[in-house]
């Protein structure tokens, strides 16, 4: 991108009110930009991953489910019984 250079000398008050203008909605994009960046980091999309599973486990003030907790060990150990249930059948 061609970068230009504007002569800052002016006392036009509509002129440098646009630089003005110009130069903060730059600082402003920069900053948009590099909020974005961290956001996109493995690391941030872990982290959010991770309240989200979280959050299906814990209720709003911070206790466990159990009954979801159960569910899912429930759930967990049918399939593990299915798979060793499996091999001893194919042996």
């Amino acid at each position: 991108m061609p970068t230009e250079t504007v002569d800052t000398t002016t006392n036009d008050p509509v002129l440098l009110a646009l630089i003005a203008e110009i130069t903060a909605a730059r600082i402003e994009l920069l900053a948009s930009i590099d909020e974005l960046k961290g956001e996109l980091t493995p690391a941030a999309f872990a982290k959010r991953g991770l309240g989200v599973v979280a959050g299906a486990f814990v209720d709003e003030n911070g206790g466990v489910r159990p009954k979801r907790i159960a569910a899912v060990a429930g759930t967990l150990a049918s399939v593990v019984a299915l798979k060793v249930l499996g091999r001893i059948r194919r042996d």
